[in-house]
């Protein structure tokens, strides 16, 4: 018998969770209880071939293998991409926030003298860097917001149905 690899760290590099998932039988998978006792069996194709027993304390509980069923590869893969796909657009985000926070303080220093002079294009100046800043954080905030919404449509959009 092979021993199972051992699960990957959830935080950091995902590579390693998506190259398990990618070399895994593929779905849909579902639970299907054994002859009435506590035994379950996930199965993944028309055949009744299956690929897992699941045994629980309570013979009526199907949910640990419900549950392994509906972590099947496509479904892992599907949240993978939205993950890495919110995270870039989050990246970016940060990123243009960062350079924002730059502009600002470059503004700053700039209008520093005209704004201690009385004048007011110094003012103006801020304005806009601190407009440019807002917008940069609001779309990082945005980010978050739909990578939680897309996680979410991942999650019945893979086109399988949980056990």
């Amino acid at each position: 018998m092979t021993e199972a690899p051992e699960a990957p760290a959830v935080s950091g590099d995902l590579s390693e969770l998506r190259a398990l998932a990618q070399g895994a039988t593929p779905g849909p998978w579902e639970a299907h209880r054994y002859d009435e006792g506590d035994c379950w069996h996930i199965k993944y194709n028309d055949r009744g071939n299956w690929l897992a027993e699941v045994y629980t304390d309570d013979p009526g509980d199907g949910n640990d293998a419900a549950f392994i069923a509906a972590a099947n590869p496509a479904r892992i893969i599907s949240l993978l991409d939205a993950l890495q796909a919110q995270t870039e657009r989050a990246d970016k985000a940060v990123g243009a926030s960062r350079l924002d926070g730059a502009v600002i303080e470059a503004a700053i220093e700039f209008a520093w003298p005209d704004i201690m002079a009385g004048g007011s294009c110094g003012f103006d100046a801020l304005d806009e860097a601190v407009s440019a800043f807002q917008l940069a954080t609001g779309a990082a905030s945005e980010a978050g917001e739909q990578a939680e919404a897309i996680a979410r449509a991942a999650l019945t959009t893979t086109g399988e149905e949980g056990a």
